[in-house]
């Protein structure tokens, strides 16, 4: 290689940051990866997309450090020819693979925001901006690679020929990408806003998709040095564009990594970032339902009470709008997306709801309100999914002036079957053999009887003998499993000679009330409770003065007139697919 002039360089202005920068952004990217891949959500398309993004960066950064070891950052009339035939060349290279970088950089962004939020408007906006982003990004880069015709031109200026205006081409490429950021920048911070999730994790994942703004600063920045890079008669010596291009592009990667590097942050910070141990706006602990030291009085308790003539109650049982589930006990829990794409048991496995099962919620809610069903209590698990629908179902009720607006009771007693280490599992996929030592065994019937037992023991019962002269609705919000041990405990419980159906529900062969029904997503089973008006001669076993009327089973009449959306959010298949913004980040 000929040696140039010696004179003043500012080489190191380039090489320091690719070097600084061939370090951190390929181990944020490693951190992202890796962090991925031991989250439930697994790695995506997002994910291949970041790493192909810092592919090309490094390819920038490796050609920056070659043109400077050719003489850029010294004085044009210092670099003998060949070596600034060499320089420009390398240069011309960096150029097209700065506009790869930066454009599957927002691609990856978006893919990102595809995987988490499911508004209907939102995933639109993101297709839209994937199509505009993608096909600016081929046209860019060829018309990078094409600048000049010969191509040589574009780094030999002796070559007779013709190139593109090079400093409009470049303002119009910073304003592309500049408004581009916002737009991407600004989109889900409204989605977060109205999110269910706690107010803590809201603003702290707001805070780190807000970190997209030093991405605009950036680029505004080495916006402002384009006319003068691009017109200099030093192109070798004048390089802030070339050391704002280093910034922008390793600053975009860093901050579209941050977001993923929530399980990091979470071991740093546990107090801010954590999403496990928390509590939800109740303030109900989020412990696993396997850990409750559940108990019961003896059953003889029950021979003891009291009727009361007047005693009246009606409770509604419900399931929570839960996805369609696989016909066997231990699938009929939530059923949740795995990391290897199928159907995985996560009976306690919190998430929050489609945009569909809102839907159903709201269509229940308003059902109640049409049929002048004014609920006095409400109880629920504490589970997300349920207290959501909880919460709807009591915001709907309209309260007298002057009355505190119904809250739903939260209670652990009704969470579904907690399915141990098998959480998240595929639903066909047998345990391992040998079971690790830390290997968590999935809740037993009798664990989850007992719970039952438990929530009509100190919850439902109370309610039955408070006021003699009281009638009242009682709604009960749980999940498939615990709402079938719930049932076959009232079936026991109450004396079969004074159980009986409504008219259509178990006319001739009251038998089949002992069997196990099946809820639909907000179905609901109606239940009257009344003083026996006859003597009877009662079971050791059985509740004594009161009497057990089935009005309904699974329900569904508020969503005869729901259709679900054709195609994306709202479908069977979109719902079961979906990964909501609190269970994404774990």
């Amino acid at each position: 290689m000929p040696q140039n002039t010696p004179g003043p360089s500012r080489a190191f202005e380039i090489q320091v940051p690719c070097i600084v920068f061939l370090v951190t952004t390929p181990t944020f990217v490693g951190i992202r990866l890796w962090s991925r891949a031991k989250s439930k959500s697994g790695l995506g398309w997002d994910d291949w997309t970041i790493l192909a993004s810092c592919s090309f960066a490094v390819i920038v950064m490796a050609f920056m450090l070659a043109s400077c070891t050719y003489g850029f950052g010294q004085h044009i009339a210092n670099i003998t020819t060949p070596n600034r035939l060499m320089t420009m060349k390398f240069f011309f290279v960096s150029q097209a693979f700065y506009k790869l970088t930066m454009n599957t950089t927002k691609m990856s962004i978006l893919m990102l925001y595809l995987r988490i939020f499911i508004q209907r408007w939102f995933r639109i906006t993101c297709y839209v901006l994937l199509v505009i982003i993608t096909s600016y990004m081929v046209g860019a880069f060829f018309a990078s690679v094409f600048q000049c015709t010969p191509v040589a031109r574009a780094w030999n200026k002796t070559i007779p020929g013709s190139c593109i205006d090079i400093t409009t081409n470049w303002y119009a490429n910073a304003g592309f990408s500049i408004a581009t950021d916002v737009i991407i920048l600004t989109l889900p911070m409204y989605p977060l806003y109205k999110s269910k999730i706690i107010l803590k994790r809201k603003i702290a994942l707001m805070g780190v998709f807000a970190l997209g703004a030093f991405v605009v600063v950036t680029s505004i920045l080495r916006m402002q040095t384009l006319d003068f890079s691009s017109t200099s008669p030093d192109p070798t010596y004048d390089i802030a564009s070339s050391v704002w291009t280093m910034l922008e592009e390793n600053v975009a990667i860093t901050c579209a990594c941050l977001p993923m590097m929530w399980m990091p942050l979470a071991r740093l910070f546990p107090s801010f970032f954590s999403l496990d141990n928390g509590t939800d706006s109740y303030g109900t602990s989020a412990s696993r339902s396997s850990d409750l030291k559940a108990t019961s009085r003896p059953r003889s308790n029950w021979t003891h009470l009291k009727a009361y003539p007047d005693t009246r109650a009606r409770i509604s049982m419900n399931q929570t709008s839960d996805p369609p589930n696989r016909p066997s006990e231990d699938s009929t829990g939530r059923i949740l997306p795995s990391s290897r794409g199928s159907e995985a048991q996560a009976g306690t496995t919190d998430s929050a709801l489609t945009n569909h099962g809102m839907a159903q919620i709201n269509c229940l809610a308003q059902h109640f309100v049409s049929n002048s069903t004014k609920f006095m209590t409400v109880f629920s698990s504490d589970l997300s999914r349920a207290r959501i629908t909880a919460e709807e179902v009591c915001r709907a009720q309209v309260s007298p002036s002057g009355e505190t607006p119904l809250q739903p009771i939260l209670t652990q007693n009704l969470r579904e079957k907690d399915y141990g280490s098998m959480e998240g599992r595929f639903w066909k996929t047998s345990p391992p053999l040998p079971r690790p030592r830390d290997w968590v065994m999935p809740e037993s019937k009798a664990s989850m009887r007992k719970r039952a037992e438990k929530f009509c023991d100190e919850h439902l019962l109370p309610l039955l003998i408070c006021d003699p002269h009281d009638q009242q609705n009682v709604a009960i919000v749980a999940h498939g499993i615990i709402l079938q041990e719930l049932w076959s405990y009232f079936t026991e419980i109450f004396n079969p000679a004074d159980t009986k159906g409504a008219p259509g529900i178990c006319d001739t062969d009251m038998s089949t009330v002992h069997n196990k029904p099946i809820w639909s997503n907000t179905g609901y089973m109606t239940i009257r409770i009344t003083p026996n008006a006859t003597e009877r001669t009662m079971l050791p076993t059985a509740m004594p003065g009161f009497a057990f009327v089935i009005l309904s089973i699974d329900d569904k009449r508020h969503l005869a007139n729901l259709h679900r959306t054709r195609g994306g959010v709202g479908t069977a298949a979109h719902d079961t697919k979906q990964r909501k913004i609190d269970q994404f980040f774990r």
